[in-house]
């Protein structure tokens, strides 16, 4: 389970579009699940961003095994 605040999802690129919900959830969604780190997340959104945040961002897994 992933939690995120809006600063993720608001993230601009370059060209002004917005990160959005479904990019977040397909850049999770595609992550090797071996290597399920935020640091592989965050490194995605980055890119995206080219590094550039105008708002904070927090993002949170949490996970459960038998």
């Amino acid at each position: 389970m992933f939690l995120t605040t809006d600063g993720i999802i608001e993230s601009l690129n370059i060209d002004g579009n917005q990160l959005g919900s479904k990019v977040l959830i397909e850049i999770i969604k595609n992550i090797d699940t071996k290597d399920s780190s935020i640091s592989s997340i965050k490194n995605q959104i980055t890119r995206f961003t080219s590094e550039h945040f105008e708002d904070d961002i927090s993002l949170v897994m949490i996970s459960a095994s038998n």
